[in-house]
């Protein structure tokens, strides 16, 4: 299980051609997966400049109608690192690779079938392999819909968009482990979305999703008596 949790873009100076200035690439960035920057043209060259070194090993993107995706990562002296071409999925999505050290500058290059292209969301930087949780997680349909029904059994009301809940249990994990669980819901707590990919190996049966922990107390109880493995539980809710 990996979670993308530390999005360096929210660091960086970020700048676009083609931007619309009704829908500007600041967008990229902000908490709301489904307010996207939008080009005003089917692509669009995307510059991310840090003001220090970074190590980058994974682009995850969302809500989105692109077809293309590139990526060049540049050192401090402005040579090119490596370049990665990103295999575009419509759901939300994670492109992995080998660490890329000493990043300064990144340029996304990305273009779309459609007239005007658009994409919600970014995010790069280290991931975080959490521990392996146990069995599938006994996932629950959120139904958001407002409903009413009178005394007569009359029925009326709005349909809502539905989310995900995914409740996971973890156990006998290491100290090392329960140190990296703890600063990272500690970092993200329950207000701010990031990317989950429950299955690396297995995207078509579970798609990476976007979402928010749910969870206000996660437990870590410790087992044993001298040398300490703990279990924990965490519950997750997608966002938009």
């Amino acid at each position: 299980m990996i979670v993308s949790y530390n999005n360096k873009l929210k660091d960086a100076t970020i700048t676009a051609t083609n931007e619309n200035a009704n829908n500007p690439i600041a967008n990229l960035i902000h908490n709301f997966l489904e307010l996207p920057f939008y080009s005003t043209g089917n692509s669009s060259v995307i510059t991310i400049e840090f003001d220090e070194d970074v190590d980058i090993d994974h682009v995850a993107y969302g809500y989105h109608n692109l077809n293309a995706m590139s990526i060049a990562f540049y050192d401090v002296l402005d040579v090119l690192l490596d370049t990665q071409v990103i295999t575009i999925e419509q759901n939300e999505s994670i492109g992995y690779f080998t660490k890329i050290e000493g990043v300064r500058k990144v340029i996304v290059t990305i273009s779309s079938l459609a007239v005007l292209l658009y994409i919600g969301c970014i995010s790069m930087g280290e991931y975080l392999d959490l521990p392996d949780f146990l069995a599938g997680p006994q996932n629950t349909k959120i139904i958001n819909d407002s409903s009413f029904q009178s005394s007569g059994g009359q029925s009326s009301g709005n349909r809502k968009q539905n989310f995900n809940r995914y409740p996971l249990q973890f156990a006998n994990i290491s100290n090392t482990e329960r140190w990296a669980m703890q600063t990272y819901t500690t970092f993200v707590q329950t207000s701010i979305p990031h990317f989950i990919d429950l299955y690396p190996d297995a995207h078509d049966e579970q798609p990476v999703f976007y979402g928010t922990i749910e969870s206000k107390n996660i437990p870590l109880g410790k087992r044993g008596t001298s040398n300490f493995t703990y279990n924990a539980s965490i519950t997750y809710r997608e966002s938009r």
